[in-house]
């Protein structure tokens, strides 16, 4: 955060605050648990920018970064939260290249059949990426399948996210 005035500083603080917030609170559920590999799980992308702050300021272009999550969602039939890997990054542009600075990947588990790890977390050029895979176990402990999710998160030259 170096370069950023306390204003700044501030605002980015509470934006995490806020995000932590939101996650501490959301409602842990049981998944059905089951012997078989029967349960159907569905996923869901959201991405989140936060706001664009420019970082340097030249008579050749102006460099501004961003910040920016990829949360995957796995959820089964009934729409019941299983667990989630989410993707940070944040990348530096200036219109004609990008990179990215950091990233940091995290799992979360809401269902106790499952068990989840980041297996990897990297970044190359203007990319970040992170791999992360669940288990699911039955009552007796036996793991039933395994589910592999790969992220990436992509910053354009002009700072479009995907």
């Amino acid at each position: 955060m170096e370069g950023l005035s306390m204003k700044q500083k501030l605002i980015t603080l509470g934006l995490i605050v806020a995000m932590l917030i939101s996650v501490i609170y959301v409602a842990p559920v049981q998944a059905a648990e089951a012997d078989d590999d029967s349960e159907i799980i569905t996923c869901k992308v959201i991405i989140y920018e936060y706001p664009t702050e420019p970082t340097e300021n030249s008579a050749a272009r102006a460099t501004s970064t961003k910040s920016a999550s990829k949360t995957v969602v796995f959820q089964n039939a009934n729409g019941d939260v299983l667990w989630q890997v989410t993707l940070d990054a944040t990348f530096r542009y200036n219109g004609s290249t990008s990179v990215c600075t950091a990233a940091n990947a995290s799992t979360q588990t809401f269902s106790s059949s499952w068990k989840t790890r980041v297996s990897s977390c990297s970044k190359s050029q203007n990319r970040a990426y992170a791999s992360a895979y669940g288990n699911r176990y039955s009552v007796k402990g036996k793991l039933l399948e395994t589910v592999t999710q790969n992220v990436t998160l992509t910053c354009s030259k002009t700072g479009a996210i995907s």
